[in-house]
């Protein structure tokens, strides 16, 4: 598990039947409460909720055993998964207007966006002058469109649904409903960490 982007004392529910339906964000710390034990991710030098893969561990409360201390990505076998990914990268740190996609992402994770150009088919990547980022752009519009038909029914929250609104390219009579909640059972998080996590 990962924590990205949240608030101090912010609380996420997940529906999952292995999980119970509260992330409980600390300083440095997760809480994740699972049906039978406690599981501890605790970070070391790190600023309020920010962990980073390097130097954090997963500790069974109860024996303190360490679990893992890093995290592999895997290539997707089906577009659902990846499609999952993909609204869950762009939820976290994309953007849809004037007709294009912006994904932004940290240097160090160019291969990601190769990744995503190699996947799609399409894309173009910039080094943000000034920043450790670089900037995933899709501006072709039968790009777009396999972008959407990826992610479309897989956005967590209704924010890049109204983006997609207002894109001449799309229509809103096709969009589907946001999920409304985030499950384990999908590569969501995954994307949603990848993007924004640190």
């Amino acid at each position: 598990m990962y924590s990205v982007g949240l608030d101090v004392d912010t609380f996420v529910s997940i529906s999952n039947e292995n999980w119970s339906e509260k992330i409980m964000l600390y300083a440095g710390k997760i809480l994740l409460k699972d049906l039978n034990a406690n599981i501890l991710l605790e970070s070391k030098n790190q600023s309020a909720g920010n962990l980073s893969s390097s130097n954090t561990n997963l500790l069974n409360c109860e024996t303190n055993r360490i679990i893992s201390d890093h995290f592999t990505h895997k290539k997707f076998k089906s577009d659902n998964d990846f499609g999952y990914y993909l609204a869950g990268l762009i939820e976290s740190d994309g953007y849809f207007g004037n007709s294009k996609l912006e994904i932004v992402l940290h240097e160090k994770d160019k291969p990601l966006a190769l990744y995503l150009k190699e996947y799609l088919g399409y894309g173009l990547i910039y080094q943000i002058k000034n920043k450790k980022a670089i900037k995933f752009v899709i501006r072709k519009k039968s790009a777009l469109i396999r972008v959407l038909d990826l992610c479309n029914g897989k956005f967590v929250t209704p924010y890049k649904i109204n983006q997609l609104k207002n894109q001449k390219w799309v229509s809103a009579a096709l969009l589907l409903p946001p999920l409304l909640h985030i499950s384990l059972s999908n590569p969501w998080l995954a994307g949603f960490i990848d993007a924004d996590g640190s």
